[in-house]
């Protein structure tokens, strides 16, 4: 399983992001510090300066204070930052494959653009101001990610503050190829933004409308406004967005979740390219990604942090997200073995609290060789396989449908 070196990044990369810090000269350099940090990231949720400084006598019996880590904190946060990123392009390198499925293969690919807020810790409301409220605190981070269900990848990855209205992020549409699927929760909707993936990007959008979205029908006397709630159960129509004959011309239809309440759902795809139940189904798809958002906020914690300001937030953060796409790239590529192997089905939400007995030293992964445990590996997965007797007929067989959508990639 050789999947965790297409990661690798090389040393004169590090070398390059860290120039201002990368001086062996002094007590703690870039290297030491960040597999410090990495290491520690793996191993706990709550992170203390004395905690880290410990760890360094630990490696190198060597003091530093607590002063000197929150100094090293400010200096490389950027650098981390950048380390993330140049690892997360590497990452979307290699999560690309084509679909080969008969619900599917109209598409090059089906992304489900949505996004979760982590609450953080108060002192950084002027950086990431939040609403607030009973159950969210003063500052929080907002993480947009666009995830691919043919690679089981992130595709897009933004963070912005608590506070922005998702439908600013449409980053998306700079990165989709031709012919992509892209379902869109309602938070996103904006008319710009599906007209841009519609004649520009020349790929498809499914996305929910409010219950009292206005559009408009066309008729023999001209077009006629109507509340989208009085389409009937049966019904689906094409109608425009706005009040103009010219405007884009789409397709609403209804779907109704498990409680019988209905979603109103609107498409770029016309009735001879996918019928109104496949257009529900693929809709459905979209709770895939809250499984992806419960994994991520156990593996981040970041309620959990000190109060110790933006750079020290920085390191760590970034410092999670390294490890989080390692995680994600390690089971976007055990999911299809280990079901080919065992005809099992791999949660997602237990291999990522489980990917830690691996105990993968993550610095030299990224910049040099990694040595682990197969069976180490292939025991976490099974202890992580899904409960058949808590997942009901229906959500099996889309599980099954989803793992077809990578079949083609292991041919």
């Amino acid at each position: 399983m050789d999947f965790l070196s297409k990661l690798k990044l090389n040393e004169q990369l590090l070398q390059k992001i860290f120039t201002h810090h990368f001086q062996r000269s002094r007590k703690i350099d870039a290297c030491t510090f960040l597999e410090l940090l990495l290491e520690m990231c793996e191993n706990q949720s709550e992170i203390d300066l004395e905690q880290i400084a410990l760890k360094f006598y630990e490696k190198t019996e060597q003091t530093i204070s607590k002063q000197a880590i929150f100094k090293k904190m400010n200096c490389v946060f950027e650098g981390i930052k950048k380390l993330f990123e140049a690892l997360l392009e590497r990452y979307f390198k290699h999560s690309q494959i084509d679909i080969n499925h008969e619900n599917f293969g109209f598409f090059n690919d089906i992304i489900i653009q949505d996004s979760t807020v982590l609450s953080l810790p108060k002192r950084l409301k002027n950086k990431f101001p939040h609403l607030g409220g009973s159950k969210n605190s003063e500052a929080a981070i907002k993480i947009h990610i666009a995830y691919s269900l043919v690679s089981h990848a992130v595709v897009a990855f933004e963070i912005g503050a608590g506070i922005e209205h998702d439908s600013k992020f449409s980053f998306l549409t700079n990165n989709v190829k031709e012919n992509s699927l892209i379902i869109k929760d309602l938070a996103y909707f904006s008319k710009e933004n599906l007209e841009q993936i519609d004649t520009h990007q020349n790929s498809f959008f499914i996305s929910r409308l409010k219950h009292n979205k206005k559009i408009y029908i066309p008729t023999s006397k001209g077009l006629k406004d109507i509340s989208i709630k009085n389409i009937s159960k049966s019904k689906e129509v094409y109608c425009h967005l706005e009040n103009d004959e010219n405007s884009p011309l789409y397709r609403c239809c209804i779907t109704y979740d498990d409680q019988s309440k209905p979603h109103y759902l609107i498409a770029n795809l016309d009735f001879e390219s996918l019928s109104s139940k496949q257009i529900s189904f693929l809709y459905r798809l979209h709770w895939q990604i809250e499984l992806l958002f419960k994994a991520i906020k156990q593996s981040l914690c970041l309620d959990q942090l000190k109060n110790k300001g933006f750079a020290y937030f920085q390191c760590i953060l970034y410092a999670k997200l390294i490890i989080m796409i390692v995680r994600l790239h390690s089971y976007a590529n055990l999911k299809m073995i280990m079901y080919l192997k065992y005809k099992r089905f791999l949660s997602i939400q237990s291999f990522f609290k489980r990917f830690i007995f691996l105990k993968i030293n993550y610095f030299d992964l990224i910049f040099g060789e990694v040595f682990f445990d197969e069976n180490m590996l292939e025991m976490i997965c099974k202890i992580s396989f899904f409960d058949k007797s808590k997942k009901s007929h229906e959500d099996l067989l889309l599980q099954e449908d989803l793992i077809i959508l990578d079949s083609r990639y292991y041919q």
